[in-house]
C-alpha cells in the first residue's frame, strides 16, 4: 500500500505544478503605450546565412526609435560582409567586432558584454542570430509588456523544419520551460530567461559583476544574468504571442543532445530555491512513470490515475496551445512527456559530469 500511496502523492504534486502554471502563465500587464528609444543587441559568430534572414525582419518593424547593433564574436565566414551590406541599407544599423585576442572568458558573454556597453540607447532587446521575430509587432509589445520593470522576459519556440520526432520533441520541451520560467517569474521568482527574446535596462545589466567561473561557462548569458540581478519587483514577462521570436528547431538527435548539454550545464548554478522547484517538478514526474511500471505488475487498475494523468497532460497543451501556441504537437503530448522526462534527466547527467567545450 505504500507504494499506492506514494503514487497517488507524486501524481497530486504533478497536479497543483499544472494547476499553479494554468493560472499564473498568462499574466495579465497594464499597457504603456510608450516608443522608448531601444537598442536590438545580436551577438554572431560565423552566422552569414542566417544574418541575410534576420536583418530584413528587424528592419520591418513597426517601431519608431531603434537601433540595431550586430557584434561579431570573430566570425571567419562573410559575416562581415553581410553585415557592411545591410548597413549601407539601413542607417540604423551599427556593427561591432570582437578580436578573439581581446577576448575574456568562453561563450558570447564578453561579447555580449561589449555589445551592451556600446549601445546607443538605454534599453536593451537581445535575440540570437538564428531567431526570428514572428511580427511586426514583436518590438512593440516588449516594450509595452515593460511598464516600470528593469527585465521583461519573452518567449522563443522552435520552427520545426521536417517535422520529425527529434523536432516535435524540442518544441514539447521548449513549451514546458517556458511553462515553468514564466510562470515562476510571475510570482516574483525568476530563475532564467532566453537570450533569444528578452528585454532589460542598459544600467542593470551592467551592473551584473562577472565572476571568472561565470565567464568560463560556456551558456548562461542569459540564466545567469537573471539569477544575480532579477528582484522582487523588476521583472515581468510577456507571452503576446506577437512578441515571440522562432529559431529552427535542430533537426538531428546529436545536434539537440549537444545544445541542451550546454544549456543543462547553467542550471546547476541556479539559487538552492529554484533547484529544489526544478528537481521536485520532474522528479516527481520520473516517479509518475517508474512507479506505473511498478504497480503494473501488481495491479493493473490502478493504471487507471495514468490515464488520468495523461489526460491532465493532454489538456494543459492543448488550452496552452490553443491561447498560446505552445505544444504545437499537443495530440503527442503525453507521449513526449515521457521522452522529455527521461531525456532531460539523461542530459543533465552527461552535463554534469562532461560539460560541452564549445558554443559554436
Amino acid at each position: 500500500m505504500i507504494l499506492i500511496y506514494g503514487y497517488i502523492a507524486v501524481i497530486i504534486i504533478q497536479l497543483l505544478f499544472y494547476i499553479f502554471f494554468l493560472f499564473k502563465f498568462n499574466q495579465k500587464n497594464q499597457i504603456k503605450n510608450n516608443d522608448l528609444p531601444i537598442t536590438i543587441v545580436v551577438c554572431c559568430k560565423n552566422e552569414a546565412q542566417n544574418l541575410k534572414r534576420l536583418i530584413p525582419i528587424i528592419m520591418q518593424q513597426d517601431y519608431p526609435n531603434f537601433e540595431l547593433l550586430l557584434v561579431d564574436d570573430g566570425s571567419t565566414d562573410s559575416t562581415v560582409d553581410v553585415i557592411i551590406h545591410y548597413k549601407k541599407e539601413y542607417k540604423n544599423i551599427n556593427y561591432l567586432f570582437v578580436d578573439e585576442k581581446d577576448k575574456i572568458g568562453v561563450g558570447k558573454k564578453f561579447a555580449l558584454q561589449q555589445g551592451v556597453q556600446k549601445a546607443q540607447h538605454d534599453i536593451i532587446v537581445v535575440t540570437d542570430a538564428d531567431c526570428y521575430p514572428i511580427s511586426k509587432e514583436w518590438l512593440q509589445k516588449m516594450v509595452q509588456a515593460k511598464q516600470d520593470k528593469a527585465i521583461v522576459l519573452g518567449i522563443s519556440l522552435p520552427f520545426c523544419i521536417n517535422g520529425n520526432t527529434v523536432e516535435k520533441l524540442q518544441d514539447y520541451e521548449t513549451s514546458i520551460t517556458a511553462l515553468q520560467y514564466i510562470s515562476l517569474a510571475n510570482i516574483n521568482c525568476a530563475y532564467m530567461g532566453v537570450g533569444r527574446n528578452m528585454l532589460f535596462e542598459k544600467q542593470v545589466f551592467l551592473d551584473k559583476n562577472w565572476t571568472d567561473k561565470e565567464m568560463n561557462m560556456l551558456s548562461g548569458d542569459d540564466d545567469l544574468f537573471i539569477q544575480t540581478q532579477a528582484k522582487k519587483n523588476n521583472v515581468t514577462t510577456c507571452t503576446d504571442t506577437n512578441a515571440y521570436t522562432y529559431f529552427d528547431a535542430k533537426s538531428t538527435w546529436n545536434a539537440w543532445f549537444k545544445q541542451k548539454q550546454r544549456h543543462l550545464s547553467t542550471g546547476f548554478t541556479y539559487q538552492i530555491k529554484h533547484k529544489v522547484i526544478l528537481s521536485l517538478f520532474l522528479l516527481t514526474k520520473l516517479l509518475v512513470y517508474m512507479l506505473s511500471i511498478m504497480i503494473s505488475i501488481y495491479n493493473f487498475k490502478y493504471l487507471v490515475l495514468l490515464l488520468l494523468y495523461s489526460e491532465l497532460i493532454l489538456l494543459t497543451s492543448r488550452y496552452l496551445y490553443k491561447k498560446n501556441n505552445l505544444f504545437q504537437f499537443f495530440k503527442f503530448s503525453f507521449v513526449f512527456d515521457i521522452i522529455y522526462c527521461f531525456s532531460i534527466i539523461f542530459i543533465g547527467l552527461v552535463a554534469y559530469f562532461k560539460p560541452s567545450k564549445s558554443w559554436k
